[in-house]
């Protein structure tokens, strides 16, 4: 942008106009051209917003060389002055231009590379509200269709329950990602073929993901690395890529017809629906009360005084003491709301914008605040009681199991404390063995009202006496872990 300013000498009079009449079809015409004078002004290719500054050096100019009793070199050098704050005020306006263009270009970019997901996470509006034809929330008519996705590894031999427990509850589909590397024991598929010839199971491979994670949630794979706090937030492990691949492929499949929701767990972890309600009432009251997702809490069971696995009986029946309240979360979200999910919280996918869930507070990521919002909808999501729906979390299982699954990293890398020996785990709690049928179990399904003394009792006693027996850190002693390559913190456990 150049400025080409003539002042040889002060302007003269009004430039004149010369008049040139043209006739051409009977039409009269009349052109005006500028005959150029000294002192007069030009600019070419000026922006309309600098047109005010320029009018503004002219009317300046003018006064300095006619009016001022200053010299002419004080004019000159006001003039050069005024002349370099315009030229300024041009190169930072360009500079902010390109700057925004750059930011912009920068998040489109990113939105392309996360399939849509990173401008809805920031801005909160769903892409499947946006894009897609889903059906009316307020439909009480509408048919609620619920989906699970997992991720497991050599836990082929817990599968089959897991499976059957979340048919009996009402699921319509399970997705399983097999992380069990292959020639291993423990695989999912051979357990689970029957439910997969009827449709109703997925099984996926994982193993492709081993050691790498993926940017923006993307199909770019990068090393898993340990990373600061604002780099983690654009790289997903291996279980998170999953769990949004599956969100992006029904959110192709929303129709009117149908409302879907999606929730993520771990092969560990029995949905528990109380209160005589199924699961699909639970989801379709509270999307009938604004609820966009739903939060439930995770209520961990600990060893219930088995030092090796129990030979006979199942998971649900092996294991009845729990701790008294959840610490973390878990839930479904409709896949129409979602907008995204963030960095490391696993299993919760996320309704709201981020930005805003940071301004008042209400991003949760995995925590549980069901004890101070049960019952409630807080930003569209319903915090379900535990007395409504709960999510019984088998992580321990016997101490044997407990240790050597502490020794075992998790998909992200990291190995974490199970609290295998915990004494929180002193209340009993038999509500999900209802859901088992009569070839299942045929035992008392009342048994913490009968006989939680005793249960209680020969669980404490097994605990003191492995810790007497220095069992907690045996597997922590002799698998040495600590500095190990799959700890990408540099330290042997991480508590949860």
């Amino acid at each position: 942008q150049l400025v080409h300013v003539y002042a040889q000498k002060p302007p003269g009079p009004a430039p004149k106009l010369n008049q040139h009449t043209h006739r051409k079809d009977n039409r009269t015409t009349t052109q005006a051209r500028h005959t150029p004078t000294v002192g007069t002004k030009y600019h070419s290719i000026i922006p309309d917003s600098q047109t005010t500054s320029i009018k503004i050096q002219e009317v300046k100019k003018q006064s300095c060389v006619t009016n001022s009793p200053r010299s002419s070199s004080d004019c000159c050098r006001v003039l050069k002055q005024d002349h370099r704050i315009m030229l300024m005020n041009i190169r930072l306006s360009s500079c902010l231009r390109f700057l925004g263009l750059f930011w912009v270009s920068l998040l489109l970019l990113f939105n392309s590379l996360s399939r849509g997901m990173y401008l809805s996470y920031i801005t909160g509006i769903a892409p499947g509200e946006l894009f897609h034809n889903y059906a009316d929330y307020s439909d009480p008519n509408t048919e609620d269709y619920v989906v699970i996705v997992s991720i497991m590894k050599g836990e082929g031999r817990y599968v089959d329950e897991w499976v059957r427990h979340h048919q009996s509850i009402g699921v319509d589909k399970i997705i399983i990602y097999d992380d069990t590397p292959k020639g291993e024991p423990g695989a999912a598929l051979p357990v689970v073929q029957p439910y997969v010839d009827q449709g109703f199971v997925e099984i996926h491979d994982a193993t492709r993901w081993d050691g790498k994670e993926a940017f923006l949630g993307s199909n770019i794979k990068v090393k898993a690395v340990a990373r600061g706090d604002v780099m983690t937030q654009f790289f997903f492990d291996k279980q998170q890529k999953m769990q949004i691949d599956e969100w992006h492929r029904f959110k192709a499949e929303l129709n009117s017809n149908r409302h879907i929701w999606i929730g993520n767990v771990d092969i560990d972890e029995f949905y528990n629906p109380k209160q005589n309600k199924t699961l699909k009432q639970i989801l379709k009251q509270a999307r009938l009360n604004h609820a966009r997702s739903v939060k439930v809490g995770k209520l961990e069971f600990g060893p219930n005084g088995h030092e090796m696995e129990p030979k006979q009986g199942q998971v649900r029946t092996n294991y009845l003491l729990r701790e008294h309240t959840a610490d973390k979360a878990t839930g479904f979200a409709l896949v129409s709301a979602i907008t995204g999910m963030g960095s490391r919280c696993v299993h919760v996918y996320v309704t709201n914008s981020i930005i805003l869930d940071a301004i008042r507070g209400s991003h949760e990521c995995n925590n549980w605040y069901g004890e101070e919002f049960g019952g409630q909808v807080k930003y569209g999501v319903y915090y379900s009681p535990a007395d409504e729906l709960g999510l019984n979390h088998y992580q321990t299982k016997s101490v044997d199991e407990c240790l050597k699954r502490e020794a075992r990293p998790k998909p992200d890398g990291h190995v974490v404390s199970r609290h295998c020996l915990d004494p929180k785990y002193n209340l009993c709690d038999d509500t999900i063995l209802k859901y088992l049928s009569k070839e299942e179990y045929d035992g008392d399904r009342d048994v913490c009202t009968t006989s939680q003394g005793q249960i209680l009792e020969a669980s404490e006693s097994v605990r003191k006496r492995l810790i007497e027996e220095g069992r907690e850190h045996k597997y922590r002693t002799d698998l040495n872990l600590c500095g190990g390559s799959i700890n990408t913190k540099g330290s042997c456990f991480v508590a949860e």
